[in-house]
């Protein structure tokens, strides 16, 4: 499941009805948890080493639910060009 439309609702009805789907929810939860990890950790510990290394596994430019095609083409080059930095450039920036 790809979603390339926002996920804001104005509708209350279609808010909820979204708010009950499953996969939406494993979806958003699923996401909450990686991005969660790489920001709240430091980067070369655990869990958030875990979290980037899911990242950069994944073919994000089709894997990630959420966005539309070219933002996730763009954050998966971003995440394939971030892999010679790490952990070291991301650890000296973490405070």
């Amino acid at each position: 499941m790809v979603q390339e439309s926002s996920y804001r609702i104005s509708d209350e009805g279609l808010n909820r009805a979204t708010l009950s789907d499953g996969d939406f929810l494993k979806a958003f939860s699923a996401c909450a948890e990686i991005l969660g990890a790489c920001f709240v950790f430091h980067p070369v510990k655990e869990p958030a080493s875990r979290a980037f290394a899911m990242l950069r596994e994944m073919d994000v430019a089709s894997d990630w639910p959420f966005g539309d095609e070219r933002l996730r083409m763009q954050a998966a080059e971003l995440i394939e060009r971030s892999g010679s930095e790490f952990p070291e450039a991301v650890s000296e920036e973490f405070v």
